[in-house]
């Protein structure tokens, strides 16, 4: 094989490599195809959650004379920023949870001024100036308080050396543990789920 044909060959596959090139970086480029939403599945459905939950059985929804499960799920958007959460948990798992690994957290989150502290950062990333402004303190002293106690249960974390924001993606457990608390209440006291309120002012610190 001559010379000329040798480098005609060769340009050959390098115009073939780069046709290849330009066609996988033209799709890198290319705007994302829309996403077509998925039907909405069986779990949706009228009454179809709890027909699944009911159903649920065998070893890990079942032992001696207990059995089932509970799901809870959200999807919830603060400022642009989309978080979605859902998970299952068998009954007998629950029912024997060591408590001491959970009542520091529960514990935690047992102050009305934290609570409203975790309902701040929900919106997103703040520094310890901005919390001291939103709840009208002239002293951080309190603030580093409930800050630390929050810190300790692992709710919240410390980005920098004075911003903080919600560890995680804890957003849905902390809303659905607000939830649940509705459900706790005795009827009549205080909120109700059927009455929600907005703009609730900053509790007394403590």
């Amino acid at each position: 094989m001559s010379d000329m044909t040798t480098d005609t060959a060769r340009i050959a596959a390098l115009e073939r490599h780069l046709t290849e090139l330009a066609a996988r970086v033209a799709a890198l480029e290319a705007p994302p195809r829309p996403v077509t939403p998925a039907p909405v599945g069986p779990l949706l459905g009228h009454g179809a959650i709890m027909e699944v939950l009911q159903q649920r059985d065998g070893p890990l929804y079942a032992q001696d004379t207990v059995r089932g499960a509970l799901l809870y799920a959200g999807a919830v958007d603060f400022a642009g920023a989309e978080y979605t959460w859902q998970i299952e948990r068998a009954l007998p798992f629950l029912l024997a949870l060591d408590t001491e690994a959970v009542a520091p957290l529960l514990l935690a989150l047992g102050s009305p001024w934290r609570l409203q502290l975790v309902r701040v950062l929900l919106g997103g990333p703040r520094s310890s100036q901005q919390l001291q402004e939103a709840f009208g303190l002239g002293s951080p002293g309190q603030l580093y308080h409930h800050l630390k106690e929050l810190l300790a249960a692992g709710i919240v974390e410390q980005r920098a050396r004075s911003e903080y924001r919600l560890a995680g993606r804890k957003n849905v457990p902390f809303l659905t543990i607000l939830s649940a608390a509705l459900d706790l209440k005795a009827p009549g006291d205080g909120a109700s789920a059927s009455a929600p309120t907005d703009g609730a002012s900053a509790p007394t610190p403590g």
